[in-house]
């Protein structure tokens, strides 16, 4: 699919995306940002915490299977993260610098899917989604989000280039990264076939069944090796976990209405620089998409195609009560920014310097919100420090944990000098202490989160005493209470 399918748009307009040296200045902008993201000060985020303790134990730990771990994804990154932390050491750094270099190729995947579909609008689209601030703030993360991403957009490219083989192979590998990936695989195909409509005569479409196993297999061959490894652990599968850990069970209450709406909302907002962006770019999508009806082109079908996903995917997160994390939205930024650039083009098509000019302005709108977004504020502080002293003054030591156990997990090192010890309620921890005649130390973010636990401990004989305070993170010391 090519240019020809926008009719009647000048063809000046098509000299500022000729060559390369556009969308490679636009990818090293690209690049500056996921880059710059690693240069952050700035701890793990909880869900960092955990998923690079499984890359430590796994790789650098030597414990493959990760036999007793209750993980609820796949091995894959942490194998990347784990030999990433043999190269750089146990850092942050270390384990995000894996992502950084997905997230770069991703950025080159979405070019060569969007100049397949529309070479006049490419650059104009990999501009939108090389500034995107919500997919520069994960980019430098330990999380599995911007792989699986990378592996999607390589499959999308190839189903639109009717590569049905390496399609089903990387749209498996995504699977095997993060199993979410199984939301955007029927869009995927369904671009691939749309793309091709009309392209193909009846005799090779015949052949073309042949590509059906060949897909298939590239697509369950990695989850299934995915499966094969889960078997022979001791934890729970990691695909009972993930159904669990991630399935409300439930719709939304009418109360939820409105503040899931305006919650997703606020983040799909963060998908270009400015909400008044945003704003912009949606009236000028629904105006192109109108246009499209009514000349039904290829492009047109793969965009109202994309469109439709959209609508699926965001309806289905609004009204299911699912949790509200940002990152959840960052399956559809590249899709939504794919058509964004269509429409954008659509609207300058007969202003010859039209892409120069608004390429300009869209870089001016969103530089600073792109940069904001590459110094992403760590949702707790000192925990490096205070698992330092964790191991250092309380050495041999039960450490009892309801706040911080993923960030401890990491924090405390391979071998921790502690025994770190998680409880769900005051009451279970009493319970043990009186059935065990133990004592120990309960640590909380602050004492604030740790005065309830501590009046419930006190009515049922169990006494505290601050040992020890730093920053905000508290130490208090628990044992029976003497007659």
């Amino acid at each position: 699919m090519t240019s020809s399918s926008h009719s009647g748009r000048s063809s000046a307009i098509v000299s500022p995306t000729k060559g390369l040296l556009i969308p490679l200045a636009i990818l090293l902008f690209g690049a500056y940002f996921r880059i710059g993201g690693l240069a952050r000060d700035s701890v793990f985020f909880a869900d960092e915490a955990l998923f690079s303790s499984y890359a430590r134990q796994m790789v650098i730990g030597n414990d493959w299977l990760l036999y007793d771990a209750p993980t609820d994804k796949p091995p894959t990154t942490y194998i990347l993260v784990g030999l990433s932390m043999r190269v750089w050491g146990e850092s942050e750094f270390a384990a995000r610098i894996p992502n950084v270099f997905a997230n770069i190729i991703g950025l080159a995947a979405f070019y060569a899917l969007a100049k397949r579909l529309d070479q006049q609008a490419a650059a104009l689209a990999l501009l939108l989604y090389a500034l995107s601030p919500l997919d520069i703030s994960y980019a430098a993360t330990a999380f599995q989000d911007p792989p699986m991403l990378t592996c999607i957009l390589l499959g999308a490219w190839f189903a639109v280039r009717q590569r049905w083989g390496p399609t089903g192979w990387a749209l498996g590998l995504a699977l095997a990264i993060k199993p979410t990936a199984i939301w955007v695989v029927p869009v995927v195909v369904g671009m691939g076939l749309a793309a091709g409509a009309g392209e193909v005569r009846p005799q090779v479409w015949a052949r073309s069944r042949h590509h059906v196993p060949i897909f298939l297999s590239g697509l369950l061959i990695p989850i299934s090796i995915i499966a094969l490894w889960d078997v022979p652990r001791g934890a729970p599968s990691l695909f009972t976990l993930g159904s669990r850990n991630n399935n409300p069970g439930r719709f939304i209450r009418a109360d939820e209405v409105i503040p899931r709406a305006e919650t997703w909302l606020h983040i799909g907002s963060q998908t270009v620089g400015q909400a008044s962006l945003g704003i912009i770019l949606l009236i000028i999508v629904v105006l192109w998409l109108g246009a499209m009806a009514y000349r039904p082109t290829r492009l047109g079908l793969v965009a109202w195609l994309i469109t439709g996903f959209l609508v699926w995917y965001g309806g289905i997160y609004w009204l299911i009560a699912f949790s509200t994390w940002d990152r959840y939205m960052l399956l559809v930024v590249p899709f939504a920014l794919l058509i964004a650039g269509q429409a954008l083009t659509w609207v300058i098509s007969y202003w010859p310097r039209g892409i120069s000019i608004l390429m300009i302005a869209i870089s001016a709108i969103s530089w600073s919100s792109a940069l904001h977004a590459t110094q992403r504020p760590a949702d707790i502080t000192g925990i490096d420090q205070f698992a330092d002293t964790l191991n250092r003054e309380f050495e041999g030591s039960e450490i009892y944990d309801n706040w911080l156990g993923w960030y401890l997990q990491w924090y405390l090192g391979e071998e921790p000098a502690v025994d770190v010890l998680y409880f769900a309620t005051p009451e279970d921890l009493a319970d043990y202490l009186k059935t065990k005649h133990k004592s120990g130390y309960l640590v909380a973010p602050n004492a604030a989160t740790a005065q309830p636990w501590l009046v419930i401990l006190e009515r049922v004989g169990i006494e505290n005493e601050l040992a020890a305070h730093q920053g905000d993170f508290v130490v208090y010391y628990l044992g029976l209470a003497t007659k």
